[in-house]
């Protein structure tokens, strides 16, 4: 007897087979994406290297997966979970001339007499340099500079740090800086993590700030608890690609509503750091610092607009640091990015010593009461 002739698939079950293989192809490929990301495989490290780029995926300003990818993706995967060696619970981290049990600065002692200036802000407030321009001018007899500067601060973390510090100077009239990167710093407040783990504020409809957490986690703890907020890495990767065009990816990367709550939580920083000042009648201004890339770009970003704007209606005074640049470039015949640090030297992208030099008559005039008359 002969056997039957096999029967052909119907078209239903072809086009069946299809759409089943048109669908899981993308849930192969981001299996398959993952495996390369975080797999500890030497097949996966090798071949995934360059996919191992927290930029593919997120944005160091807006979203906190980036700088959580950043470590996840550290060669060294002993360094994934370690804590900085200046780990504080209140405030992430601090710098090394501050002590982390009680906040002390390393030259508190060194006084004499003189009235402290006190510096807070992140990397361009953190160079102890600012401390020895100050040492060699005629402010020298009567003040004395100590950076609280920390690299890698937002707003709120300098907020965090003046408060918990100035109680160390009662009795001394200290002359409060607030020196914050108009570029970044002000964007941090957005994040929970960077490089480390940070504190973060909530401002909720009455506009007072609130934390979201007492305690700052350390690393470890931190990866336990959170995730990194990416569905879809295959998708984030292929919409930052190089043909999506830069205002499609600007316009993923800080949604109108996030903007929003950024300007909500600078706007109350400002007002708590004025009322913390205040309450202890001490005198203060901001030191604005404006860097290389907003230069290039020749304008004026919205968070510098904000602050200036926040510090007019509260009376606060402040120096920029754009004029000056722009009036030592003129005077020196030089490019402005001359007074930046190259991408081959150290703090590549923040002032170099001839750009700490010439900035240096803003922050004297400051400390002298001479002050911008606005935006």
């Amino acid at each position: 007897m002969v056997a039957p002739a096999p029967r052909a698939p119907s078209k239903r079950r072809r086009w069946v087979v299809l759409a089943l293989a048109f669908l899981s192809a993308p849930l192969v490929a981001e299996a398959g994406l993952r495996f390369f990301l975080f797999s500890d495989s030497d097949l996966a490290r090798s071949l995934g290297a360059g996919l191992r780029r927290a930029e593919l995926y997120s944005a160091p300003k807006e979203h906190d997966a980036y700088w959580m990818l950043r470590r996840r993706f550290l060669e060294d995967p002993t360094q994934r979970y370690a804590d900085s060696e200046y780990y504080h619970p209140g405030l992430g981290w601090v710098s090394a001339s501050v002590d982390p049990s009680t906040l002390e600065h390393a030259s508190h002692g060194n006084l004499a007499g003189r009235r402290p200036i006190l510096l807070y802000g992140a990397s361009y407030a953190a160079p102890q340099d600012w401390s020895r321009l100050v040492a060699g001018s005629d402010l020298a007899a009567d003040w004395l500079l100590l950076s609280y500067g920390v690299a890698g601060y937002g707003m709120d973390q300098a907020y965090l740090l003046l408060r918990a510090s100035l109680e160390r100077f009662e009795g001394q009239n200290p002359l409060v800086v607030l020196g914050l990167s108009v570029d970044d710093d002000l964007d941090r407040v957005a994040l929970s993590i960077r490089g480390w783990p940070k504190p973060r504020f909530e401002v909720p409809r009455g506009g007072a700030l609130v934390t979201e957490a007492e305690r700052v986690p350390r690393v470890r703890e931190y990866f336990e608890t959170r995730s990194y907020g990416i569905k879809s890495f295959l998708a984030s990767g292929l919409m930052r690609g190089p043909w999506t065009p830069r205002r499609w990816v600007q316009a993923l990367e800080e949604s109108a509503q996030r903007r929003e709550e950024k300007r909500a939580r600078v706007r109350a920083l400002v007002r708590a750091i004025q009322a913390e000042v205040e309450a202890r009648g001490l005198d203060s201004f901001y030191f604005l610092f404006t860097g290389l890339a907003s230069f290039e770009r020749n304008r004026t970003g919205w968070q510098e607009r904000l602050l200036c704007e926040e510090l007019d209606a509260l009376g606060v005074p402040y120096r920029r640091t754009r004029p000056t640049l722009y009036a030592a470039s003129a005077r020196e015949h030089r490019p402005v990015a001359s007074f930046f640090a190259g991408p081959d030297e150290p703090r590549p992208g923040h002032p170099n010593a001839e750009g700490m030099r010439a900035l240096f008559p803003a922050l004297r005039a400051g400390v002298l009461g001479e002050f911008d008359a606005g935006p």
